[in-house]
């Protein structure tokens, strides 16, 4: 609950009101294992093309 707070005023409209809803569920963890067990396959395996961190990959010469 507490990092919905941190990440709640980051995040674009669209993606509020799931946040928002986990946050104000009666046991918030247990609403997300439900929301994350009903993702669509495609999304569970979604390949990354470049690192959301730009040093992630500083080890790797260019």
């Amino acid at each position: 609950m507490m990092t919905g707070y941190r990440v709640l005023a980051g995040l674009s409209p669209a993606y509020q009101p799931v946040v928002l809803a986990i946050m104000n569920a009666p046991s918030p963890l247990a609403h997300m294992n439900l929301y994350v067990a009903n993702l669509p396959q495609h999304i569970l395996e979604m390949k990354v093309s470049k690192p959301a961190l730009p040093l992630l990959d500083a080890a790797i010469p260019a």
